[in-house]
Protein backbone atom coordinates (compact mmCIF):
# COMPACT_ATOMS: atom_id res chain seq x y z
CA UNK A 1 0.00 0.00 0.00
CA UNK A 2 1.39 3.43 -0.87
CA UNK A 3 0.51 6.89 0.93
CA UNK A 4 -1.93 9.12 -1.17
CA UNK A 5 -1.40 12.38 -2.23
CA UNK A 6 -4.33 13.67 -1.15
CA UNK A 7 -3.77 17.44 -0.86
CA UNK A 8 -6.29 19.73 -1.20
CA UNK A 9 -8.76 20.88 0.79
CA UNK A 10 -8.14 18.26 3.71
CA UNK A 11 -4.75 18.80 3.73
CA UNK A 12 -5.79 21.12 6.81
CA UNK A 13 -7.13 18.28 8.58
CA UNK A 14 -3.28 17.26 9.47
CA UNK A 15 -2.40 19.87 10.95
CA UNK A 16 -3.95 18.66 14.32
CA UNK A 17 -2.21 15.41 13.33
CA UNK A 18 1.19 17.13 13.23
CA UNK A 19 0.86 18.83 16.41
CA UNK A 20 -0.23 15.91 18.55
CA UNK A 21 2.93 14.13 16.99
CA UNK A 22 4.71 17.15 18.18
CA UNK A 23 3.23 17.18 21.94
CA UNK A 24 3.72 13.24 22.28
CA UNK A 25 7.59 14.12 21.50
CA UNK A 26 7.42 17.00 23.72
CA UNK A 27 5.73 15.32 26.22
CA UNK A 28 8.18 12.44 26.04
CA UNK A 29 11.20 14.88 26.81
CA UNK A 30 9.87 16.67 29.30
CA UNK A 31 9.78 13.20 31.18
CA UNK A 32 13.45 12.08 30.74
CA UNK A 33 14.59 15.51 31.45
CA UNK A 34 16.21 14.49 34.61
CA UNK A 35 18.18 12.19 32.59
CA UNK A 36 22.52 12.40 33.09
CA UNK A 37 23.43 15.68 30.95
CA UNK A 38 26.25 14.03 28.64
CA UNK A 39 28.30 14.79 25.40
CA UNK A 40 29.24 18.75 26.34
CA UNK A 41 26.40 19.48 27.87
CA UNK A 42 28.14 20.70 30.68
CA UNK A 43 29.55 23.25 28.54
CA UNK A 44 26.29 24.65 27.71
CA UNK A 45 25.22 24.97 31.34
CA UNK A 46 28.37 26.16 32.68
CA UNK A 47 28.12 29.26 29.52
CA UNK A 48 24.00 29.36 30.65
CA UNK A 49 25.16 30.33 34.08
CA UNK A 50 27.92 33.11 33.00
CA UNK A 51 25.02 35.17 31.09
CA UNK A 52 22.74 34.39 34.85
CA UNK A 53 25.81 35.83 37.32
CA UNK A 54 28.47 37.43 35.69
CA UNK A 55 31.11 34.61 36.37
CA UNK A 56 34.10 35.18 33.33
CA UNK A 57 35.61 31.69 34.41
CA UNK A 58 32.78 30.01 33.25
CA UNK A 59 32.17 31.58 29.61
CA UNK A 60 36.30 30.73 29.23
CA UNK A 61 36.10 27.28 29.98
CA UNK A 62 33.38 26.99 27.38
CA UNK A 63 35.27 28.39 24.77
CA UNK A 64 38.52 26.18 26.19
CA UNK A 65 35.74 23.29 24.82
CA UNK A 66 33.70 24.88 22.38
CA UNK A 67 32.90 26.52 19.15
CA UNK A 68 29.45 27.51 19.08
CA UNK A 69 28.01 31.03 19.98
CA UNK A 70 27.12 32.18 23.39
CA UNK A 71 23.54 32.78 22.07
CA UNK A 72 22.17 28.88 22.92
CA UNK A 73 23.56 29.45 26.58
CA UNK A 74 21.76 33.05 26.74
CA UNK A 75 19.06 31.86 25.68
CA UNK A 76 18.26 28.66 28.14
CA UNK A 77 19.59 30.91 30.95
CA UNK A 78 16.31 33.02 29.84
CA UNK A 79 14.15 30.42 29.84
CA UNK A 80 15.15 28.95 33.07
CA UNK A 81 14.34 32.58 34.73
CA UNK A 82 10.99 33.20 33.17
CA UNK A 83 9.90 29.52 34.81
CA UNK A 84 11.90 29.60 38.23
CA UNK A 85 13.86 26.54 37.42
CA UNK A 86 17.75 25.76 37.35
CA UNK A 87 19.64 27.41 35.54
CA UNK A 88 21.18 23.86 34.14
CA UNK A 89 17.68 22.89 32.68
CA UNK A 90 17.31 25.82 30.69
CA UNK A 91 19.05 24.89 27.41
CA UNK A 92 17.28 21.35 27.51
CA UNK A 93 14.11 23.38 27.53
CA UNK A 94 14.98 25.34 24.88
CA UNK A 95 16.00 22.55 22.75
CA UNK A 96 12.58 20.90 23.44
CA UNK A 97 10.82 23.92 22.41
CA UNK A 98 12.11 23.70 18.80
CA UNK A 99 9.76 20.75 18.62
CA UNK A 100 7.03 23.01 18.82
CA UNK A 101 8.98 25.17 15.54
CA UNK A 102 9.09 22.53 13.90
CA UNK A 103 5.88 21.92 14.21
CA UNK A 104 4.67 25.26 13.49
CA UNK A 105 7.12 24.90 10.25
CA UNK A 106 5.70 21.77 8.59
CA UNK A 107 2.47 22.83 7.11
CA UNK A 108 4.28 25.69 5.20
CA UNK A 109 7.20 22.94 4.22
CA UNK A 110 4.66 19.99 3.29
CA UNK A 111 2.68 22.07 1.36
CA UNK A 112 0.84 20.09 -1.52
CA UNK A 113 1.73 16.67 0.25
CA UNK A 114 -1.64 16.07 1.70
CA UNK A 115 -2.36 14.89 5.32
CA UNK A 116 -0.60 11.41 4.72
CA UNK A 117 2.20 12.54 3.80
CA UNK A 118 2.41 15.48 6.44
CA UNK A 119 2.05 12.89 8.68
CA UNK A 120 4.70 10.57 7.47
CA UNK A 121 6.95 13.47 7.17
CA UNK A 122 6.05 14.56 10.99
CA UNK A 123 6.79 10.82 12.14
CA UNK A 124 10.08 10.65 10.71
CA UNK A 125 11.68 14.06 11.30
CA UNK A 126 11.23 14.11 14.83
CA UNK A 127 11.63 10.76 15.56
CA UNK A 128 14.53 10.28 13.33
CA UNK A 129 17.38 9.22 16.01
CA UNK A 130 19.51 12.14 15.09
CA UNK A 131 16.71 14.90 15.76
CA UNK A 132 15.30 12.85 18.67
CA UNK A 133 18.67 12.57 20.62
CA UNK A 134 19.33 16.43 20.17
CA UNK A 135 15.65 17.94 20.72
CA UNK A 136 16.25 16.37 24.21
CA UNK A 137 19.80 17.59 24.87
CA UNK A 138 20.59 21.67 25.95
CA UNK A 139 23.24 22.12 23.27
CA UNK A 140 23.23 24.07 20.20
CA UNK A 141 22.52 21.90 18.13
CA UNK A 142 18.77 21.04 17.61
CA UNK A 143 17.31 24.78 18.51
CA UNK A 144 18.92 26.49 15.65
CA UNK A 145 17.81 24.35 13.30
CA UNK A 146 14.47 24.41 14.32
CA UNK A 147 14.43 28.19 14.29
CA UNK A 148 15.90 28.63 10.72
CA UNK A 149 13.46 25.64 9.80
CA UNK A 150 10.32 28.39 10.82
CA UNK A 151 12.01 30.92 9.72
CA UNK A 152 11.90 29.98 6.08
CA UNK A 153 8.47 28.56 6.66
CA UNK A 154 7.36 32.13 8.17
CA UNK A 155 9.15 33.61 5.10
CA UNK A 156 7.20 31.54 2.35
CA UNK A 157 4.18 32.75 4.03
CA UNK A 158 1.91 35.75 2.14
CA UNK A 159 1.52 37.59 4.78
CA UNK A 160 4.18 40.71 5.06
CA UNK A 161 3.44 40.37 9.15
CA UNK A 162 4.84 37.32 8.82
CA UNK A 163 7.42 37.57 6.76
CA UNK A 164 8.91 40.02 8.77
CA UNK A 165 9.03 37.61 11.60
CA UNK A 166 10.95 35.06 9.38
CA UNK A 167 13.70 37.47 8.57
CA UNK A 168 13.99 38.57 12.61
CA UNK A 169 13.97 34.83 13.59
CA UNK A 170 16.40 33.31 10.61
CA UNK A 171 18.93 35.72 11.92
CA UNK A 172 18.42 34.56 15.79
CA UNK A 173 19.47 31.05 14.36
CA UNK A 174 22.48 32.30 12.56
CA UNK A 175 23.55 33.94 15.74
CA UNK A 176 23.03 30.62 17.61
CA UNK A 177 24.53 28.53 14.81
CA UNK A 178 26.70 30.26 12.05
CA UNK A 179 26.02 26.93 9.59
CA UNK A 180 22.18 28.04 9.41
CA UNK A 181 23.03 30.85 7.04
CA UNK A 182 23.93 28.72 4.24
CA UNK A 183 20.09 28.24 4.33
CA UNK A 184 19.74 31.48 2.82
CA UNK A 185 18.93 30.33 -0.87
CA UNK A 186 15.76 27.99 0.60
CA UNK A 187 14.61 31.53 1.70
CA UNK A 188 13.57 32.44 -2.37
CA UNK A 189 12.30 29.05 -2.96
CA UNK A 190 8.79 29.44 -1.39
CA UNK A 191 6.17 27.12 -2.99
CA UNK A 192 3.75 29.78 -3.53
CA UNK A 193 3.48 32.18 -6.39
CA UNK A 194 5.64 34.98 -5.83
CA UNK A 195 7.35 36.83 -8.25
CA UNK A 196 11.11 37.27 -9.03
CA UNK A 197 11.60 40.55 -7.51
CA UNK A 198 9.84 39.50 -4.17
CA UNK A 199 11.66 36.50 -3.73
CA UNK A 200 14.77 38.84 -4.26
CA UNK A 201 13.94 41.85 -1.45
CA UNK A 202 12.76 39.24 1.57
CA UNK A 203 16.26 37.42 0.53
CA UNK A 204 18.26 40.25 0.68
CA UNK A 205 16.06 41.84 3.55
CA UNK A 206 17.13 38.40 5.35
CA UNK A 207 20.92 38.33 4.06
CA UNK A 208 21.41 41.31 5.37
CA UNK A 209 20.00 41.25 9.01
CA UNK A 210 21.80 38.38 9.29
CA UNK A 211 24.71 39.76 8.69
CA UNK A 212 23.97 42.79 11.18
CA UNK A 213 23.11 40.62 13.62
CA UNK A 214 26.38 38.55 13.04
CA UNK A 215 28.10 41.78 13.24
CA UNK A 216 26.92 43.15 16.97
CA UNK A 217 27.07 40.13 18.08
CA UNK A 218 30.70 39.21 17.48
CA UNK A 219 31.46 42.75 18.32
CA UNK A 220 30.39 42.34 21.78
CA UNK A 221 32.05 39.13 22.42
CA UNK A 222 35.28 40.70 20.67
CA UNK A 223 35.16 43.21 23.03
CA UNK A 224 34.97 40.86 25.88
CA UNK A 225 36.93 38.15 25.20
CA UNK A 226 39.19 39.13 21.89
CA UNK A 227 38.46 36.74 19.25
CA UNK A 228 36.16 36.92 16.08
CA UNK A 229 33.98 34.19 14.70
CA UNK A 230 35.63 31.15 16.26
CA UNK A 231 37.88 30.37 19.57
CA UNK A 232 41.10 30.25 19.53
CA UNK A 233 41.08 26.64 20.73
CA UNK A 234 39.27 26.01 17.35
CA UNK A 235 40.73 28.07 14.46
CA UNK A 236 43.26 25.78 13.44
CA UNK A 237 40.97 22.73 13.41
CA UNK A 238 37.88 24.34 12.16
CA UNK A 239 40.08 26.02 9.41
CA UNK A 240 39.10 25.78 5.73
CA UNK A 241 40.67 22.77 4.52
CA UNK A 242 39.95 22.65 0.44
CA UNK A 243 42.18 19.45 0.26
CA UNK A 244 39.77 17.52 2.09
CA UNK A 245 36.60 18.44 0.66
CA UNK A 246 36.02 15.40 -1.68
CA UNK A 247 36.54 13.39 1.49
CA UNK A 248 34.18 15.54 3.18
CA UNK A 249 31.56 15.63 0.60
CA UNK A 250 31.52 11.88 0.33
CA UNK A 251 31.51 11.97 4.12
CA UNK A 252 28.18 14.30 4.50
CA UNK A 253 26.33 12.92 1.35
CA UNK A 254 26.73 9.37 2.83
CA UNK A 255 25.39 10.36 6.30
CA UNK A 256 22.57 12.37 5.09
CA UNK A 257 21.81 9.22 2.93
CA UNK A 258 21.86 6.82 6.39
CA UNK A 259 19.84 9.52 8.25
CA UNK A 260 16.91 9.17 5.66
CA UNK A 261 17.26 5.72 5.34
CA UNK A 262 15.26 3.65 3.69
CA UNK A 263 13.45 6.48 1.58
CA UNK A 264 17.09 7.77 0.18
CA UNK A 265 17.90 4.55 -0.88
CA UNK A 266 14.12 3.28 -2.35
CA UNK A 267 14.18 6.75 -3.88
CA UNK A 268 17.27 6.13 -5.41
CA UNK A 269 17.35 2.63 -6.29
CA UNK A 270 13.27 2.43 -7.69
CA UNK A 271 11.16 1.42 -9.70
CA UNK A 272 13.23 -1.73 -10.17
CA UNK A 273 14.34 -2.98 -13.49
CA UNK A 274 17.01 -5.50 -14.61
CA UNK A 275 18.87 -2.66 -16.18
CA UNK A 276 18.83 0.52 -13.33
CA UNK A 277 19.76 -2.78 -10.72
CA UNK A 278 23.00 -3.30 -12.54
CA UNK A 279 23.95 -0.03 -13.46
CA UNK A 280 23.44 0.54 -10.13
CA UNK A 281 25.25 -2.34 -8.63
CA UNK A 282 28.50 -1.18 -11.26
CA UNK A 283 28.00 2.35 -9.98
CA UNK A 284 27.85 1.68 -6.00
CA UNK A 285 30.38 -0.85 -6.38
CA UNK A 286 32.63 1.86 -8.08
CA UNK A 287 31.97 4.44 -5.69
CA UNK A 288 32.70 1.71 -2.34
CA UNK A 289 36.29 0.69 -3.93
CA UNK A 290 36.92 4.43 -4.50
CA UNK A 291 35.99 5.12 -0.85
CA UNK A 292 37.86 2.12 0.80
CA UNK A 293 41.34 2.79 -1.12
CA UNK A 294 41.13 6.62 -1.81
CA UNK A 295 39.27 9.03 0.94
CA UNK A 296 40.81 9.89 4.26
CA UNK A 297 38.78 10.22 7.26
CA UNK A 298 38.10 13.59 8.68
CA UNK A 299 35.83 15.02 11.25
CA UNK A 300 33.35 13.79 13.45
CA UNK A 301 31.55 10.98 10.61
CA UNK A 302 31.49 7.75 12.50
CA UNK A 303 29.06 5.19 12.64
CA UNK A 304 29.39 5.35 16.39
CA UNK A 305 29.10 1.74 18.48
CA UNK A 306 29.33 0.10 15.21
CA UNK A 307 32.83 1.20 14.49
CA UNK A 308 34.02 -1.83 16.94
CA UNK A 309 33.16 -3.65 13.98
CA UNK A 310 33.81 -1.91 10.93
CA UNK A 311 37.19 -1.16 10.00
CA UNK A 312 37.41 2.37 8.71
CA UNK A 313 38.21 1.32 5.17
CA UNK A 314 35.40 -0.18 4.64
CA UNK A 315 33.02 2.69 7.11
CA UNK A 316 34.77 5.20 3.99
CA UNK A 317 33.50 2.83 1.70
CA UNK A 318 29.89 2.58 2.69
CA UNK A 319 29.80 6.48 2.70
CA UNK A 320 31.16 6.63 -0.41
CA UNK A 321 28.57 4.51 -2.09
CA UNK A 322 25.30 5.67 0.37
CA UNK A 323 27.39 9.42 -1.16
CA UNK A 324 26.01 8.11 -4.52
CA UNK A 325 22.70 7.54 -3.60
CA UNK A 326 22.80 10.74 -1.95
CA UNK A 327 23.09 12.50 -5.46
CA UNK A 328 20.93 10.17 -7.54
CA UNK A 329 17.95 10.79 -4.94
CA UNK A 330 17.96 14.64 -5.65
CA UNK A 331 17.50 13.82 -9.00
CA UNK A 332 13.46 13.60 -9.92
CA UNK A 333 12.90 12.18 -13.63
CA UNK A 334 9.53 13.35 -13.10
CA UNK A 335 10.23 16.59 -12.77
CA UNK A 336 11.95 19.10 -15.15
CA UNK A 337 15.62 19.94 -14.69
CA UNK A 338 14.37 23.47 -13.84
CA UNK A 339 11.68 22.99 -11.30
CA UNK A 340 11.24 24.95 -7.91
CA UNK A 341 11.96 21.04 -7.27
CA UNK A 342 15.08 20.43 -8.45
CA UNK A 343 16.04 24.30 -7.34
CA UNK A 344 15.63 22.79 -3.91
CA UNK A 345 17.63 20.12 -4.32
CA UNK A 346 20.29 22.38 -5.95
CA UNK A 347 20.05 24.29 -2.48
CA UNK A 348 20.72 21.14 -0.86
CA UNK A 349 23.82 19.86 -2.50
CA UNK A 350 24.81 23.56 -1.97
CA UNK A 351 24.88 23.26 1.84
CA UNK A 352 26.56 20.33 1.55
CA UNK A 353 29.49 21.21 -0.81
CA UNK A 354 29.73 24.78 1.75
CA UNK A 355 29.79 22.45 4.77
CA UNK A 356 32.86 20.54 3.06
CA UNK A 357 35.12 22.86 3.52
CA UNK A 358 35.67 22.53 6.51
CA UNK A 359 35.80 19.88 9.28
CA UNK A 360 32.99 17.55 9.15
CA UNK A 361 30.45 16.76 11.85
CA UNK A 362 27.08 14.51 11.70
CA UNK A 363 25.21 17.44 13.69
CA UNK A 364 25.01 20.17 11.19
CA UNK A 365 22.80 17.78 8.78
CA UNK A 366 19.84 18.90 11.60
CA UNK A 367 20.01 22.15 9.48
CA UNK A 368 19.35 20.47 5.73
CA UNK A 369 17.82 16.62 6.99
CA UNK A 370 13.55 18.85 7.09
CA UNK A 371 14.22 19.83 3.73
CA UNK A 372 15.77 16.52 2.30
CA UNK A 373 13.02 14.46 3.94
CA UNK A 374 10.74 16.90 1.91
CA UNK A 375 12.03 16.03 -1.27
CA UNK A 376 12.09 12.23 -0.41
CA UNK A 377 8.29 11.91 1.07
CA UNK A 378 6.94 13.87 -1.87
CA UNK A 379 7.56 10.11 -4.55
CA UNK A 380 5.29 7.18 -4.00
CA UNK A 381 5.92 5.91 -0.54
CA UNK A 382 4.76 2.69 0.92
CA UNK A 383 2.89 2.74 4.26
CA UNK A 384 4.52 -0.45 5.76
CA UNK A 385 8.02 1.02 4.76
CA UNK A 386 7.13 4.17 6.76
CA UNK A 387 5.72 1.76 9.55
CA UNK A 388 8.61 -0.49 9.92
CA UNK A 389 11.27 3.03 9.92
CA UNK A 390 9.13 4.71 12.66
CA UNK A 391 9.17 1.32 14.70
CA UNK A 392 13.12 1.33 14.55
CA UNK A 393 13.71 4.56 15.24
CA UNK A 394 11.44 4.00 18.20
CA UNK A 395 13.63 1.17 19.17
CA UNK A 396 16.96 3.18 18.47
CA UNK A 397 15.93 6.23 20.68
CA UNK A 398 15.00 3.71 23.57
CA UNK A 399 18.60 2.55 23.37
CA UNK A 400 20.19 6.10 23.22
CA UNK A 401 18.26 6.84 26.27
CA UNK A 402 19.52 3.88 27.79
CA UNK A 403 23.10 4.84 26.73
CA UNK A 404 22.48 7.68 28.13
CA UNK A 405 22.11 7.27 31.14
CA UNK A 406 24.86 4.75 31.83
CA UNK A 407 27.12 6.79 30.38
CA UNK A 408 25.79 9.09 32.61
CA UNK A 409 26.16 6.97 35.28
CA UNK A 410 29.94 5.92 34.80
CA UNK A 411 31.15 8.60 34.18
CA UNK A 412 29.79 10.36 37.63
CA UNK A 413 31.19 7.19 39.19
CA UNK A 414 34.85 8.43 37.78
CA UNK A 415 34.43 12.04 38.44
CA UNK A 416 33.78 10.41 42.14
CA UNK A 417 36.91 8.29 42.14
CA UNK A 418 39.15 10.87 40.83
CA UNK A 419 38.33 13.54 43.40
CA UNK A 420 38.09 11.34 46.08
CA UNK A 421 41.73 10.64 44.83
CA UNK A 422 42.99 14.18 44.69
CA UNK A 423 43.85 13.57 41.05
CA UNK A 424 41.30 16.37 39.33
CA UNK A 425 43.65 17.90 36.66
CA UNK A 426 46.00 15.12 36.56
CA UNK A 427 43.95 12.60 34.36
CA UNK A 428 43.78 12.59 30.56
CA UNK A 429 39.94 12.31 30.69
CA UNK A 430 40.16 11.22 27.22
CA UNK A 431 36.25 10.70 25.59
CA UNK A 432 34.94 11.47 28.98
CA UNK A 433 35.95 14.62 28.57
CA UNK A 434 32.55 15.54 27.08
CA UNK A 435 30.63 14.30 29.72
CA UNK A 436 32.65 15.35 33.10
CA UNK A 437 33.36 19.23 33.60
CA UNK A 438 36.68 19.02 35.93
CA UNK A 439 39.51 19.80 33.98
CA UNK A 440 41.34 17.09 31.84
CA UNK A 441 44.95 17.10 31.59
CA UNK A 442 46.99 17.79 28.50
CA UNK A 443 47.77 14.12 27.38
CA UNK A 444 51.90 15.08 26.68
CA UNK A 445 51.08 15.39 30.53
CA UNK A 446 49.24 13.48 32.47
CA UNK A 447 49.84 11.11 34.81
CA UNK A 448 46.59 9.34 34.37
CA UNK A 449 44.19 8.12 31.24
CA UNK A 450 40.45 7.33 31.86
CA UNK A 451 39.76 4.86 29.46
CA UNK A 452 36.25 2.27 28.77
CA UNK A 453 36.19 -0.86 30.27
CA UNK A 454 38.59 -2.44 33.05
CA UNK A 455 42.06 -4.20 33.15
CA UNK A 456 44.51 -5.51 35.39
CA UNK A 457 46.83 -2.28 34.95
CA UNK A 458 44.11 0.02 35.83
CA UNK A 459 44.33 1.71 38.97
CA UNK A 460 40.62 1.97 39.98
CA UNK A 461 37.58 0.21 38.02
CA UNK A 462 34.28 1.95 37.92
CA UNK A 463 30.78 -0.03 36.44
CA UNK A 464 27.04 1.16 35.85
CA UNK A 465 24.36 -1.02 34.86
CA UNK A 466 21.14 -0.05 33.09
CA UNK A 467 19.93 -2.08 30.65
CA UNK A 468 23.89 -3.24 30.07
CA UNK A 469 27.18 -2.63 32.29
CA UNK A 470 29.11 0.73 31.31
CA UNK A 471 32.61 0.36 32.89
CA UNK A 472 35.51 2.91 32.75
CA UNK A 473 38.40 2.99 34.50
CA UNK A 474 41.57 5.35 35.35
CA UNK A 475 45.31 3.90 34.35
CA UNK A 476 48.45 4.87 35.43
CA UNK A 477 50.92 6.69 32.44
CA UNK A 478 53.41 6.61 34.66
CA UNK A 479 55.14 4.13 37.48
CA UNK A 480 53.67 4.47 41.15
Amino acid sequence: MRIPSDSGPHHRHGLGDVAAIAAMVIACHLALLQLPFVNFEWAFNAAANFVATGDRALAERYFEVEANSLVVPALGAGVAKILGISVDLGCRLLSILGVALVALALPALSSGLGRARTIALALLLLLNPLVWTFSGRGTADFFPAAAAMCAIALLWHPAAAARLGGVVLFALAVIAKYHAVLLLPLVALSPRPQSLGSRAVWLGATTMLSAVALLIYNAAVHARFGFWLTPPAFQIAHAPALSLMLSNLTQYGGYLAILAAPLSFTRALLPWSWSRTVASAVGLGAAFAAGYWLLAANGEMSFGPFDRWISPEFGRGALAGCCALFLISLIDPRSAMLSRRHAVSAAILLFVLCLSISRPSQRYLLLILPFYYVQLVQTAVSTRLIAATVATFVLLNALVAVNQVATGRVAAALADEISARGLVGQVDLGSYVSHLAMPSANPARARYRATDGCSDRALVCVSAQFGWTRQASIVALTPE
